[in-house]
């Protein structure tokens, strides 16, 4: 087992660099994610408000969104 002399020296790690494409990409993804989100809350909520039962706006949003994951 290694021993630290110093404070500074146990606390010497830092996360690697992302970069910046690797960054904006992530940041992508996330606002895909976010905007399909809404957008599947919006067609269920568009569904329930023209009388549509809620299973089968369920499953109508689910089919339209997310199948194809």
């Amino acid at each position: 087992m290694a021993t630290v002399r110093s404070l500074d020296g146990d606390l010497s790690f830092e996360p690697r660099s992302l970069g910046m494409r690797r960054f904006f990409k992530g940041l992508t993804v996330y606002w895909s994610a976010i905007s399909e989100g809404a957008a599947a809350a919006h067609e269920y909520d568009a569904l329930t408000r023209r009388g549509v039962a809620h299973e089968e706006a369920v499953e109508q949003v689910f089919d339209d969104h997310f199948s194809r994951r």
